[in-house]
């Protein structure tokens, strides 16, 4: 957001614009992930209720390893 402030302020384009614009772009990313997430999470709950030790432990180990991959990319 900063690089598009600056820019708009370059331009003289109202910031307010394109802080607008990308709220609103943002918020639309998020929704598409998490929609798809939640329509499985509630689709899978009777199966997550009875295996929830097993759920949480493949959700710890997956976060873990996106996050892996996320820092080692970054390098």
């Amino acid at each position: 957001m900063k690089l598009y402030a600056r820019a708009a302020g370059e331009l003289g384009v109202d910031p307010w614009s394109p802080a607008l614009w990308t709220g609103i772009e943002r918020g639309l990313r998020m929704t598409a992930g998490a929609v798809p997430v939640w329509l499985v999470a509630r689709w899978l709950s009777g199966w997550l209720r009875r295996c929830y030790g097993v759920y949480l432990v493949a959700t710890g180990v997956g976060f873990a390893a996106v996050l892996a991959v996320i820092i080692s990319a970054w390098s």
